[in-house]
């Protein structure tokens, strides 16, 4: 009888060894580490405003404005007065 019951307990570890690689692949975020969690959902993020700023004209995109600044004039000119490059 107890040779039956170690039998069985082998073969349900097994099971369970076997499933988990399926179960990852079915929920991946569940068997992520912390770290792991926050940086993609960082990277969530990004590609959510990254996708936002895609529809902006060329010349508001945040990137190279900071905030509350106007539209960059380096290179322009400006009225009468004449940018030089060095």
């Amino acid at each position: 009888m107890g040779r039956v019951k170690s039998k069985r307990r082998r073969a349900e570890s097994q099971r369970i060894v076997a499933a988990r690689p399926l179960c990852l692949l079915q929920y991946p975020v569940a068997y992520l580490s912390r770290l792991q969690r926050i940086l993609l959902a960082a990277r969530w993020e990004l590609n959510f405003k990254a996708a936002g700023e895609a529809h902006l004209p060329h010349r508001l995109h945040q990137r190279h404005m900071p905030l509350g600044a106007e539209a960059p004039t380096a290179g322009q000119q400006t009225g009468s007065e004449r940018m030089h490059r060095f």
